[in-house]
């Protein structure tokens, strides 16, 4: 039996507890051991000595147990005495600081804790436990040496335990000495695994808080009680907090640590927990109210026991962890500490220290005053792109001290217009847009920057809300009387306006966009610069002019990527606009490039303005290019964005988009279950007139259309466009056109809607506005769907030149999926060996994007082609035509049936018996909806096109 097994839930360090479990059966095999137990405070120490001692006296082994104390550690044998329970008249006590008359005296003493753990251990083993050892008296120390050097003849086992940075000078030689002879082993207890920690706080290992805490806590399970009792969000300001946030019996264990300190070295310790952070000695001196002298005297004793420690230069200290620090702060007086944040502030101050780091000094002081205006302010701005919460809690106690009576005070406006893109960058949209509108009724018309810049922020807040008409207007009306005589300050202004203007089915205005860049340039704003540039790529786009809109395009990219992550931040919608303008022009690398570093921004700063075009963005590349080394991480910060912003439906749903995306090539099933998640958060989402609407419904479409129900897909988009022509698009989505109107072709053509010959020739003519491959590419591929049942060999070729066009763009998954469906087309046009030439085409354009989805599914058709058959293979490819019912060898037939996943073979064995479909969906418990998205499949899988044919190829199998 092991201990491991038999102790408790709560015993985590099973590696230590099998070492100890041996060296206790090695006792009652007459061995003995002594072991050195050393492990951080709260690390379970204790605890393991504790269980160690339960099992060895149910195993019948005797256990005598001691724990060494401050308070005693001047008294010589006091320790041995302790834990070995020996009466007066054995070691008789000796008084503090006096020592035995001569060595033979020691050596008597010595011998006789030797005589008296022998006679213990002599029947049936004997296990001392001594805890604390670290606080051993010399004498007793020298005791155990004694021990080592000659051990007892009986099964004795010692086990030492200590704090490793508290042992005494003479005790860490012992052991020493102990470990180089062999007469030692040592256990070293270490943090908790995330395994371990997850069973402490019983919480799944895979929670996302888990990490935080295991990492804040150092693994050490009393800290990671104590800081899950709050959550990892409230220790990350180690000052701020109240008593509750760590449990009451912890906080009186880490208490009882400092009971004993002289009054310099509590005082000097309460100064430290008041910093919170690293100090220098000299400011913890200066809260603390000590001389030079009394601050290192009380700093040498706060070290030595281990409370404070050094950084690795040894310039600065720290309270031992954030969680004595918590404790001690809480304990000390309310007035005291007041006046000690005051001190702190003021000697910081001097020395240069951070706004940030001064400003909570200032609030605790629990006296703000208007001097301190800079500051705070200060605070905020440093915090805005880090912590929005925290700059919104600065920026609000910072308006507190202004009168409210001086509401129209330059200043006070300001700070309301700071805390308003706080608000904004925190995730709290529609509480930004409402202090901006009151914003706006308070500034004078002569305040032009603050205006211009309220109206900028209002009016993305707005859109962001789905109120973009309503956004765009007031914008229209501000610029009417500004443009009369534009100053540089209304750059941003019209950039603002085009932007929204764009998503509210508005082309941007070619005039306006030049203005701005000129207005731009004056004033040197580079960032609203790149911006005029994406707009007058997407522009120049819109009305088919190619080269003006990639030489936009390359302008804008050339500055944002000239600036720093930091510059980007005010206006980081600009980096999406680029990234759109990229994707409509093919530059699909840059494209991925821009949205995932605006994406990066967003998860580490905000503001999530950008957040749904960045995400929309992504998930289009994704369904264009194929799986992305990144796509799992990117996914990770999309969804902790959402959380932190408290996303509705309508974010959320694309975010699950985005995942689906990211892993529709690699994982299927997994895929689908997000796509689903998607589709039922997004019909839940209200959307106002915006592009939300749209984006997300072309963005799922366009990701659930391979494998999904083709109705479905059309009426995402006829949701997106409004009408079989999607008129209703929005500007920036006409340029997608090619791509929707082969989704809606590939859709209609399986369906047999009446508008799928339109929507091929709306493709074709949408491709025609620009010359580039991928536009071809989807035109082509719309007319092989309206070819493909009628002219196999049409389709065919047009799927192979759709793929020849995805090549040249550098779309090997669009390459990949074109050949595929050109070799479908191939096999049912009776030309075999042409589909094996174009499903190895195929298969290596799938390797090339890493589309293991893919590639698996054109093995499985090259297996099947490569089945050998009779003479009348040809026949059994033109069987997708229902006209002609060709005889197939059972053998032909059953690689066909082979290729349907076990729901869809049930599903077409019920069909094959003529059931209808809501009978079908009766019997396997499905919806009919879903049984027809099966069949679907089946029939693509088949290369069939009735019930009635798949009624004939079963009845072939049997």
């Amino acid at each position: 039996m092991t201990i491991a097994r038999s102790l408790p839930v709560d015993t985590f360090h099973q590696a230590a507890a099998e070492r100890l479990t041996t060296a206790l059966d090695a006792v009652r095999c007459g061995e003995g051991a002594v072991i050195e137990l050393t492990g951080e405070p709260g690390i379970g120490k204790t605890r393991l000595l504790s269980r160690l001692g339960e099992e060895a006296t149910r195993l019948g082994v005797r256990v005598l147990s001691g724990r060494c104390t401050e308070a005693e550690h001047d008294l010589p044998f006091q320790s041995v005495r302790n834990a070995l329970r020996l009466p007066p008249q054995q070691l008789p006590p000796t008084p503090p600081g006096a020592r035995p008359q001569d060595d033979g005296d020691l050596l008597a003493r010595y011998e006789e804790v030797r005589g008296a753990l022998t006679a213990a251990a002599y029947d049936g083993g004997l296990l001392l436990v001594l805890d604390d050892f670290h606080w051993a008296d010399d004498a007793s120390v020298a005791a155990l040496d004694h021990l080592l050097r000659w051990p007892v003849d009986a099964p004795l086992l010692v086990v030492a335990a200590q704090r490793p940075r508290q042992v005494s000078r003479a005790a860490r030689g012992v052991f020493a000495r102990g470990l180089a002879t062999g007469a030692v082993r040592r256990i070293e207890l270490t943090g908790l695994d995330p395994e371990s920690a997850a069973d402490l706080l019983g919480m799944p290992s895979t929670a996302p808080q888990l990490a935080e805490l295991l990492l804040a806590a150092d693994g050490n399970p009393l800290y990671l009680r104590a800081m899950a009792h709050a959550g990892p969000a409230r220790w990350r300001d180690p000052v701020t907090g109240c008593a509750a946030d760590v449990p009451e019996q912890i906080a009186a264990l880490l208490l009882a640590e400092v009971a004993a300190l002289a009054p310099a070295e509590r005082r000097l310790l309460d100064a430290a927990a008041v910093l919170g952070q690293e100090f220098f000695i000299e400011t913890a001196a200066d809260v603390a109210e000590l001389m030079p002298g009394q601050a290192y005297s009380a700093l040498d004793g706060l070290t030595r026991r281990d409370l404070v420690r050094a950084n690795s230069c040894g310039s600065a200290f720290t309270v031992r962890h954030p969680v004595l620090g918590r404790v001690l702060y809480t304990d000390t007086d309310p007035g005291w500490r007041a006046l000690a944040h005051d001190r702190a502030r003021r000697s910081l101050s001097r020395q240069g220290a951070g706004a940030v780091r001064l400003a909570g000094h200032i609030e605790r002081s629990l006296v703000v005053r208007r001097a301190d205006l800079p500051v705070l302010t200060r605070a905020a701005e440093d915090s805005m792109h880090t912590s929005p919460a925290a700059a919104v809690h600065w920026l609000r106690l910072a308006l507190r001290v202004l009168p409210e009576e001086h509401e129209g005070d330059r200043r006070r406006l300001e700070l309301m217009l700071l805390l308003a893109r706080a608000l904004g960058a925190m995730g709290k949209p529609g509480e930004s847009r409402d202090l901006l509108h009151g914003i706006l009724h308070l500034i004078p018309a002569e305040t032009s920057n603050l205006r211009v810049s309220a109206l900028s922020h209002c009016a993305l807040m707005d859109c962001f809300l789905g109120n973009n008409i309503e956004a765009w207007a007031m914008l229209e009306q501000e610029l009417a009387s500004i443009l009369a005589d534009p100053t540089p300050e209304a750059a941003p202004l019209i950039i603002e306006h085009e932007v929204i203007g764009l998503v509210a089915k508005r082309a941007p205005d070619h005039d306006r966009l030049d203005l701005a860049i000129r207005l731009a340039r004056d004033a040197g704003d580079r960032l609203t610069e790149a911006g005029a540039y994406a707009l007058r790529a997407i522009r120049s786009a819109l009305d088919g002019r190619l080269g003006p809109a990639e030489a936009a395009v390359e302008s804008s990219a050339a500055i944002l990527d000239s600036l720093s992550d930091r510059d980007l931040v005010p206006h980081l919608e600009h980096l999406g606009t680029l990234g759109w303008a990229e994707l409509f022009l093919g530059r699909f690398t840059s494209a991925e490039r821009h949205f995932t570093r605006g994406m990066a921004i967003t998860y580490r700063t905000g503001p999530e303005v950008a957040f749904p075009a960045l995400l929309s963005g992504l998930a289009m590349i994704y369904r264009f290019r194929g799986p992305s080394p990144g796509a799992c991480r990117i996914t990770e910060w999309a969804a902790a964005v959402a959380d932190r912003m408290g996303a509705g439906d309508d974010v959320r749903g694309l975010t699950q988009v985005l995942a689906a995306a990211g892993t529709m090539w690699t994982d299927r099933d997994t895929s689908a279950r997000v796509l689903a998640e998607a589709a039922t958060a997004l019909e839940r989402a209200t959307f106002g007139t915006c592009y939300w609407n749209a984006t997300g419904a072309v963005a799922l479409a366009s990701v659930a259309a391979p494998g999904g129900d083709p109705r479905e897909t059309v009426a995402l988009l006829m949701r997106a466009g409004g009408t079989p022509a999607l008129s209703e698009l929005p500007c920036f989505l006409d340029l997608l056109r090619p791509l929707l109107f082969e989704l809606l072709t590939d859709a209609g053509s399986r369906t047999g809607h009446p508008a799928t010959p339109r929507w091929a020739s709306r493709a074709a003519d949408a491709a025609l506005r620009m010359d580039l491959p991928h536009l071809r590419a989807f035109a082509l591929l719309a007319r092989a769907h309206g070819e493909r049942r009628d002219d196999p060999a049409g389709a065919a070729d047009s799927c192979a030149r759709a793929a020849e066009d995805f090549g040249a763009a550098g779309l090997w998954l669009q390459q990949a999926l074109a050949l595929d469906r050109a070799a479908a087309s191939a096999t049912a046009g009776g030309d075999t060996v042409g589909a094996v030439r174009l499903l190895e085409r195929a298969r290596e354009s799938a390797r090339r994007c890493g589309a293991v989805v893919v590639e698996r599914e054109v093995d499985r058709r090259l297996r099947l082609l490569r089945v050998p058959r009779p003479a009348a293979g040809p026949e059994i490819a033109r069987a997708t035509v229902p006209a002609r019912q060709v005889e197939r060898p059972r053998a032909a037939v059953q690689p066909l049936l082979g290729m349907l996943t076990r729901r869809e073979t049930e599903v077409a064995r019920a069909a094959g018996t003529g059931k209808k479909t809501r009978e079908i969906a009766q019997e396997l418990y499905l919806s009919p909806r879903t049984v027809d998205c099966h069949l679907t499949r089946i029939y693509r899988k088949l290369n069939i096109g009735s019930r009635a044919a798949l009624v004939h190829l079963l009845a072939q199998s049997d």
